[in-house]
């Protein structure tokens, strides 16, 4: 019922009522009629204001007009396959004048972390889950009534019994470590391996009591990043890129940005999403951040003079 009355009063999208509409169109003109009245004279004090209502203007004007320009694709890159079609948001397939080809895919991640979960699966404590960080050998921290050991860490291995783990490259690999639990309220201490498991091998947990068990998070993504070929119509030269999260890379009139990857497979995902956005505005909307820093900087200089 709220859901609906937000819905119907446009604010999930004000840029979208007439009413924002109203108001914007109302701001641009009252800053273009303050600029025009200053800039008939001509006088030194009046280049600060002059640049930043006219840069405040420029953005105001580009990043809101210019909204019904942009374009959002994704597209779906698995490794050696050349991609020319992407999709939008409604999943409408749009045939690009460009083509992406994965060429490698790699992620960085953090150590993994255990927890102590209960019988119903939820991380303790619930109010604020405590975890353990596997980042150095022989380093101990205390979950609940547990102290807990790191003798290895393993990121990639693999079991070579049931029960023991062997570092090893081989795709597919998982996380494993071999820690010693010891109950502070009995003194009695185990040694034992533990492993987040994968799409390919089982986790591996360690029952600490009826209700309790210590458990390996999957790892999570430091970083990740697609090295990919970059084929365009009408051209001869292959591009060789490399996008990473918050790096973008500018093809034509397109910015590129890693966005996300196959979460089941993790590091071995041979999947790798990418976005393509076009804003023929965004220019406009530099040049007009530009001014206001330019308008910010001689303000400053203007002052000291007055000084």
């Amino acid at each position: 019922m709220a859901h609906s009355f937000v819905g119907k009063l446009g604010l999930e999208d004000l840029t979208k009522t007439w009413y924002f509409g109203i108001i914007f169109l109302l701001a641009l003109m009252n800053l273009w009629f303050s600029i025009l009245k200053r800039s008939m004279v001509y006088q030194r004090k009046n280049i600060p204001f002059l640049l930043n209502h006219f840069g405040l203007w420029l953005t105001m004007f580009a990043g809101i007009l210019g909204q019904g320009d942009i374009v959002r694709l994704k597209m779906n890159l698995y490794k050696d396959k050349p991609e020319w079609r992407a999709f939008t948001e409604d999943n409408q397939i749009v045939q690009l004048p460009l083509a992406l080809e994965l060429k490698e895919f790699s992620i960085d991640i953090y150590p993994n972390k255990l927890f102590v979960i209960d019988s119903t699966g939820s991380a303790l404590p619930k109010e604020k889950p405590q975890g353990f960080m596997l980042e150095k050998d022989e380093e101990s921290t205390t979950l609940l009534h547990w102290r807990i050991t790191l003798h290895q860490y393993l990121e990639k291995a693999i079991p070579n019994t049931d029960s023991t783990y062997v570092n090893h490259t081989m795709w597919g690999a998982t996380n494993a470590a071999k820690v010693t639990v010891e109950d502070l309220r009995t003194h009695q201490k185990k040694t034992d391996w533990i492993s987040a498991g994968n799409f390919q091998f089982s986790p591996r947990a360690i029952d600490l009591d009826k209700e309790h068990t210590l458990v390996m998070a999957p790892p999570e993504a430091r970083k990740f990043q697609s090295k990919i070929l970059v084929y365009q119509k009408g051209k001869n030269e292959i591009l060789e890129e490399k996008i990473e999260v918050n790096h973008p890379i500018k093809v034509d009139r397109w910015r590129i940005y890693q966005v996300s990857y196959d979460e089941r497979m993790g590091r071995w995902s041979e999947l790798s999403v990418v976005e393509l956005i076009s804003d023929p505005w965004l220019p406009l909307v530099y040049v007009g951040i530009f001014l206001l820093i330019a308008g910010g900087v001689a303000m400053l200089f203007e002052v000291k003079n007055k000084k």
